[in-house]
């Protein structure tokens, strides 16, 4: 009666190759589709042996094969799997669920033919009633034994310990086999075998016994043709025999000698000049095949009986399939070794891309300059803040990036401390050609695995810290300024009021006629203009409090242009206005930002030579949208989801140069041959106290941009408290 064979898979097409490696009518074939499995569940029942067609699945779909194992009554049938030649993963996957043997594709009509055969054969071997009962219990507890040796290496396959791994291997075939050693040899030079491995540990077997293979035909063909031998009985006088006598003093009956063939160690070239690759798995040796491509003998097993019981076919399967925990055991190993030497395998890479998505991702630069000072890392910040990808920067010199003198100031001070607790800075140009300030911190490492030395250098952005500071002390200054104007003013009104007064009094005493008149009122009119100036400088010092409302920014636009259209007319320049459909109301004082807006526009109008013009734009703002880069937003509260309205006023004027575009809100500075220097001093003063915020962009000849932020969202009961007080 013909065995029954079950093609499992996608398409039966695909089975076309293995049912032409079969006319002689001893099988029957049936093909089943994976995805009908549990519908044809009495067919699989009834195969002798299964040929499951891995390859249409991708491996994120090979859960699906566990139901072949996961069926008790399909546990006992054989499984062969076709599978892809690469990645050999796939083939350690499909061991770990219980596939009996796999098959790479593509693979010879014989090879098929001998691997069919040896599965049906081992698999309906029958067994004496007399020993059924011993048998199956055998079974059962190689099994066992097999499937808690696969849970422990599933659990520690990046750090398994492959000495006492290999030692328990070695015992449960020493045990299942009831053998007298079970013992494993390395290869070694000049031909010889090394013992590595021996259980039980008899102080007559120490590790490093060496065994030469030169007039020993069956140790050569396991190393040197990766084939192994089964003799059941074997001859006294064979060279094995004699050879084992002499070292072990023990008269061998039976003997199992398994070459353990595994993938080439990384370092190391593939034997048949494939390209190495530490795999998780690799095939079996075939009795009377070749080693594959990229493998060699990495060790050979050695089972020994010395009693009257001889070792039987049964007890070959099992080496065969503990053989196969070796093989995983030896590509594990390979494995780790790799890891150690190597970051860009999956497991580490995973790892430095974890890590590289933190470093990217923290809000200061990170630059790693090795001792020869090129720069071997940096981050997205680092890359942002110098304005370079990663791929114009790495391996380069620090100087070339950022100039000799700097790099040399940088690396210097990660051997010095810098005096004052203050963070080292230097300036790097923007792309604008604006200058950026640059914090920085150096730490010395060391590489304790490649044992390199260097320097770990953090950036960050600190333009706008720096601004910051430099209002804070602006602040600081002018409300000092103000205290010491206040008094000087209010001692020098009092005298000044006496004097006009005195004067007046003398005016009265004259003559229409008298000529010193014209010398009064001279007197009068200095004193008047002294008296403006120190109600300036009153208004300077102690500004009113904002009385603020939420008002309309269009209306105080209108009456602002209506105040300065005859300036405007005079010296023939043109104001454009772009103002948006919606524009929110603005919490403000409005008598003081139109003083404010009037004051601004007047400026522009001062800067401009006749003919030119100035533009005005409102549009609702908000900072949590735009690029915190910009330093003139740096200070408003985003944080705090408010919103602003922005008012750009844009004219075409002379220009301020940098130089004097850092004074501009200092009191009593200006470049104008008249006027107190006051004027953008009072607008500054008027904006803070409406929390807004006032920033200028200018290049002396191209004109000048005013931007203006003023509060556009409901603030809380408190602030509104706050600012009634």
């Amino acid at each position: 009666m013909p065995l029954t064979i079950v093609l499992l898979g996608k398409e039966e097409k695909n089975f076309q190759y293995i049912l032409s490696a079969f006319n002689d009518g001893a099988y029957h074939f049936d093909f089943v589709q994976l995805e009908q499995l549990e519908n044809a569940s009495s067919r699989l029942r009834e195969a002798n042996l299964i040929i499951l067609d891995t390859l249409p699945y991708p491996e994120r779909q090979f859960g699906r094969f566990y139901a072949l194992r996961q069926d008790a009554r399909l546990a006992a049938t054989p499984v062969l799997a076709l599978v892809k030649d690469t990645p050999p993963r796939l083939r350690y996957r499909l061991v770990n669920m219980g596939i009996s043997d796999y098959l790479a594709v593509p693979f010879d009509r014989l090879d098929l033919q001998v691997r069919v055969r040896n599965i049906l054969a081992s698999n309906h071997r029958p067994a004496s009633p007399a020993h059924a009962s011993a048998g199956q219990a055998s079974a059962v507890k190689a099994l066992q034994m097999l499937n808690f040796m696969h849970q422990e290496m599933d659990k520690s396959i990046f750090n398994l310990e492959q000495d006492k791994f290999l030692n328990r291997v070695l015992a449960a075939l020493r045990e299942l086999c009831n053998a007298h050693f079970a013992m494993l040899f390395q290869p070694g030079e000049e031909d010889e075998l090394i013992l590595s491995h021996v259980q039980p540990g008899d102080e007559l077997l120490q590790p490093g016994l060496r065994l030469g293979i030169a007039d020993t035909p069956i140790l050569q063909k396991a190393l040197r043709a990766g084939e192994p031998t089964f003799l059941s009985s074997i001859s006294p006088d064979n060279p094995f025999v004699t050879l084992v006598n002499s070292f072990f003093n023990l008269k061998a009956q039976s003997v199992i000698v398994y070459p353990i063939q595994a993938q080439n160690p990384p370092e190391a070239p593939a034997a048949s000049g494939g390209t190495a690759f530490p795999g998780l798995a690799a095939p079996a040796a075939v009795p009377g095949g070749q080693a594959p491509k990229g493998q060699a003998t990495r060790a050979v097993l050695c089972i020994l009986k010395s009693d009257r019981e001889k070792l039987t076919e049964y007890h070959y399967l099992l080496v065969q399939n503990f053989a196969r925990l070796l093989v995983h055991s030896y590509q594990i190993n390979s494995l780790q070794e790799e890891l150690k030497k190597r970051l860009d395998n999956q497991v580490w890479q995973f790892y430095f891309e974890f890590l590289e998505q933190v470093l990217d991702q923290i809000s200061f630069g990170i630059l790693v300059v090795g001792q020869d000072r090129r720069i071997a890392y940096l981050n997205a910040n680092a890359a942002a803040l110098l304005a370079l990808s990663a791929q114009e920067v790495l391996y380069r010199p620090l100087g070339e990036i950022l100039g000799e003198e700097t790099a040399d100031t940088i690396l210097r001070s990660g051997r010095e401390t810098v005096s004052g607790g203050e963070r080292a800075e230097f300036e790097l140009q923007t792309a604008e050609g604006k200058p950026k300030l640059v914090g920085f911190s150096v730490q010395e490492f060391t590489d304790k695995r490649n044992r390199e030395q260097g320097y770990i250098i953090s950036l960050k952005d600190i333009t706008s810290n720096k601004e910051i500071q430099e209002e804070m002390r602006r602040v600081d200054r002018l409300a000092s300024l103000g205290v010491l104007v206040s008094g000087i003013a209010h001692e020098i009104r009092n005298p000044l009021a006496g004097i006009k007064a005195m004067v007046q009094t003398f005016q009265d005493e004259l003559a229409e006629d008298d000529p010193k008149n014209e010398y009064v009122e001279r007197i009068i009119r200095l004193v008047n203009r002294l008296d403006k100036l120190l109600r300036t400088l009153f208004s300077y010092a102690k500004p009113s409090k904002p009385n603020r409302q939420y008002c309309s920014i269009e209306t105080i636009l209108t009456d602002v242009v209506s105040l300065v259209r005859q300036r405007l007319r005079q010296n023939n320049i043109k104001l454009a206005e772009r103002l948006h459909p919606e524009l929110p109301k603005v919490f403000i004082d409005p008598s003081q930002i139109q003083q404010v807006l009037v004051n601004l526009l007047l400026n522009s109008i001062e800067a401009i030579d006749k003919g030119g013009e100035i533009a005005i734009s409102i549009y609702p703002f908000d900072p949590a949208t735009v690029n915190g880069g910009k330093n003139r937003l740096s200070r408003l509260a985003s944080g705090k989801g408010e919103q602003y309205v922005e008012i750009k006023i844009r004219d075409n004027g002379c220009g301020i140069s940098p130089e004097n575009l850092k004074h501009i809100f200092n009191p009593f500075f200006t470049t104008k041959p008249f006027g107190t220097g006051l004027g953008l001093s009072i607008v500054y003063q008027i904006i803070k106290e409406n929390a807004g915020q006032i920033y200028y962009e200018s290049n002396e000849g191209e004109g000048t941009t005013c931007y203006l932020y003023l509060p556009a969202q409901r603030i809380s009961q408190l602030q509104v408290q706050e600012v009634a007080e």
